[in-house]
């Protein structure tokens, strides 16, 4: 008990209550849920916007104009942002490909719906798609999606609330096609996206984002896990020039690489991981593969 009293109070402290929920209600056991997507900024190798376009707008990020608010404190501000765009496009074409794009649920203009149940495991959502395709200068070099989640409690049927919006800063490098690649590459060579969430925590036991939430006396925590995201190697970290131990995916040369995304919702708040149970789970790993070598002799 002490420790829960602890983790509301610290939850409260930074912001992550939701004042428009019902001070007592009963625990929700299935949500229905609306996904809004998209790129809020965005640069090119130029250091400007010039060589990137962006389409497939989202319809209630382009329209918003006030402040959202953010896990983990504050909000951002689109009084000043325009259209909203879940699509980006880059370069002079190279071959037949086209353009390289980065994309969240273009298909659908960046918004998902659907529902789940808590502690019902991950549902698909949207699709990162990343057409890597040989192109000239200018191209990506970053961008800014914004990504936030409306949650309607459906047993029992309870009214629904914006949960503070994730910001998913990406760093891109377009890799030289040179043979001397930053990653392993099965087709010299591939591209590098880094992410960095702020306010969410990321376990790397199951490679997911998570947002811990509250609802009326009750906490819950929502998980947002991308197919391909996990620690990158130290080159490639650095080639994109951030420092060791950085979260991202890589894409391979001359495909539309595409990445689904899960969501899940658990009754459990998120803790990080003890260094000390990180610690043993490398161990066992280790002692595992030892075994399998040794086994294989």
């Amino acid at each position: 008990m002490r420790r829960l009293n602890q983790a509301i109070a610290a939850l409260a402290a930074a912001g992550f209550g939701l004042a428009a929920a019902p001070a007592q209600s009963a625990a929700i056991s299935e949500w229905g849920f609306t996904i809004d997507s998209g790129f809020i900024a965005y640069t090119d190798t130029n250091g400007g916007t010039a060589g990137i376009t962006g389409s497939a707008a989202n319809v209630r990020l382009s329209a918003e104009n006030g402040i959202i608010g953010l896990q983990g404190g504050g909000g951002f501000d689109f009084s000043t942002v325009g259209n909203v765009y879940s699509k980006l496009a880059w370069g002079i074409p190279a071959s037949a490909g086209g353009q390289s794009s980065l994309s969240v649920g273009a298909a659908t203009n960046g918004r998902e719906t659907g529902s789940l149940m808590t502690n019902g495991g991950e549902v698909a959502t949207v699709k990162v798609v990343h057409n890597n395709f040989p192109v000239y200068a200018p191209s990506l070099r970053s961008a800014t999606l914004f990504d936030m989640v409306n949650l309607d409690p459906l047993v029992p049927d309870l009214p629904g609330f914006d949960a503070p919006a994730l910001l998913f800063a990406i760093h891109f490098l377009e890799t030289d096609n040179d043979g001397s690649c930053e990653v392993a590459s099965p087709i010299p060579c591939n591209d590098i996206f880094v992410i960095d969430v702020a306010g969410a925590g990321f376990n790397p036991v199951d490679k997911t984002f998570n947002q811990t939430f509250a609802y009326g006396a009750d906490l819950y925590n929502a998980k947002v896990r991308v197919d391909g995201v996990d620690v990158l190697t130290n080159a490639a970290c650095g080639a994109v020039g951030v420092a060791n131990g950085c979260l991202g995916f890589t894409t391979v040369e001359g495909l539309s690489n595409e990445f689904q995304v899960y969501f899940e919702i658990t009754d459990k708040p998120y803790e990080t991981p003890e260094p000390a149970a990180l610690g043993l789970l490398g161990a066992a790993l280790a002692l595992l593969a030892w075994r399998q070598h040794r086994n294989g002799r």
